[in-house]
């Protein structure tokens, strides 16, 4: 019986030899419409670098594995979760920060040097330097007042606290007239050598 395509022709010279039919290579024509292939990585018989997202992880010790206790023996944080047997730091609630076996602790052993005062005032540092800086910039107008909201809106502090305080850090040559929560006595008297003037107001709550 004879075959017909798509069934594979036999070799008449070798019965029941198969032979598979040659592939022709397309002409030219066809072969000048076939698209070339995208490079894979290989390029003239040597690999070239190409990045890969299956490769991509952090360097190695930048990151640490979250420890998970409590999941089972085999994960080797099973059983007690690493607080070993019985004990009281294998209890919760305990903290032992500073115990040292019942002996006086080192922090009450050491004495005691000044205090925190409670209600003390925070407030905004301001150099003289700065404020000269933002005149010549155009930011701030020498020529009228100069209080705590024109040095706010200036941008020249971000906000008052519980005043601004005016250091004398800089040089200053305009003739500035400030008005605010504080100064130090150099800078009095270096505004005032100016030809300025500088009033200290009552220190104001913070908002």
């Amino acid at each position: 019986m004879a075959l017909h395509p798509p069934y594979p022709a036999l070799d008449p010279g070798a019965s029941g030899v198969y032979t598979p039919a040659v592939a022709n290579w397309p002409d030219a024509n066809q072969a000048s419409r076939v698209r070339p292939l995208l490079s894979l990585g290989v390029v003239s018989g040597k690999e070239s670098a190409t990045m890969k997202l299956h490769e991509l992880r952090d360097n190695p010790g930048a990151t640490r594995r979250k420890k998970r206790i409590g999941r089972g023996p085999g994960s080797g944080m099973g059983k007690t979760g690493g607080r070993g047997i019985k004990g009281q730091k294998s209890r919760s609630g305990v903290a032992i920060k500073g115990y040292e076996g019942g002996q006086m602790p080192l922090y009450q052993r050491l004495p005691k040097r000044g205090f925190t005062k409670p209600n003390r005032k925070d407030y905004a540092i301001v150099n003289l330097g700065l404020i000269q800086k933002f005149v010549d910039a155009g930011k701030i107008d020498a020529g009228q007042p100069i209080t705590e909201d024109v040095l706010v809106q200036s941008g020249l502090v971000r906000r008052k606290r519980d005043g601004i305080r005016v250091l004398a850090k800089g040089d200053v040559s305009a003739k500035l007239d400030l008005h605010v929560t504080g100064a130090s006595q150099s800078a009095k008297d270096a505004v005032e050598k100016a030809g300025g003037a500088l009033a200290v107001a009552v220190a104001q709550p913070a908002e």
